[in-house]
């Protein structure tokens, strides 16, 4: 696979994000990364620690099957990738390339999960085949074959999941707030304040302490702060029918 592709990029943006179009066709290309960092810390991280990972790729041409012999089961969205952003109702994902990451003192490894939500899974149980087909770095044909049992029972595999979810979910609530999509029965104001709750439930049952160091922002920079704006919103709108 080398042979066909001579050199590999990865892009840092320092201290901005490029658009989500243009993060999702640097990404589309084998052997290319995006990261950010918004600090010195980030990017010394990731110049002295992690540059190894971050520019050499272990699996290109990633494929993954989902069958089921009792339902219409299929990928309906999916996180942790951009390649992932158009994803929607499909039984097939495809990945141009994959890279690695650091395990930490503790045997844990900070991100490269991809979660899937999937749609049509039958309400008692169901039988899942999910195959996977990679090129390795040497251009050798890997493959892998899992079969997994769903019930209608919440149950977490591992917290590194149970973290994911949470985290997907904060994403979902974002993007609708974004585009204003309306939400059934509830103001952004009301699920945001409920899903605050949650959220810190979730950080505190994973084990996760971050959110009151380096991740603080992810609180007081968006959860806290559409709060805010959502609160200002609905005094703007008493004082209006007030003047009427």
């Amino acid at each position: 696979y080398q042979r066909r592709v001579h050199g590999y990029t990865s892009i840092v943006g320092i201290d901005v994000d490029l658009s989500k179009k243009l993060v999702e066709d640097i990404c589309l290309v084998p052997g290319a990364r995006y990261l950010s960092v918004a600090s010195e810390t980030e990017f010394r991280q990731i110049m002295e620690e992690e540059f190894a990972y971050d520019v050499t790729p272990v699996a290109f041409d990633i494929k993954i099957d989902l069958k089921s012999e009792t339902s219409d089961v299929k990928f309906e969205k999916a996180f942790g990738s951009s390649e992932l952003n158009s994803v929607n109702q499909t039984k097939t994902i495809n990945l141009s390339s994959e890279f690695p990451n650091p395990i930490d003192d503790k045997g844990g490894m900070l991100g490269n999960i991809l979660l899937f939500k999937l749609s049509g899974v039958s309400e008692s149980s169901d039988t899942l085949i999910v195959d996977l087909k990679y090129k390795d770095a040497e251009g050798l044909d890997r493959n892998s074959t899992q079969t997994i049992t769903l019930n209608s029972e919440e149950h977490f595999s591992s917290l590194s999941i149970r973290k994911a979810i949470v985290l997907s979910k904060m994403v979902e609530l974002q993007q609708d707030y974004v585009i204003e999509k309306p939400i059934e029965g509830k103001t952004y104001l009301e699920s945001f304040t409920l899903f605050r709750d949650h959220f810190l439930t979730e950080m505190v049952a994973v084990g996760d302490g971050s959110i009151e160091s380096e991740n603080k922002w992810i609180m007081e920079g968006i959860i806290d702060k559409i709060i805010d704006l959502e609160k200002n919103r609905k005094k703007k709108k008493k004082k209006k029918k007030k003047k009427i």
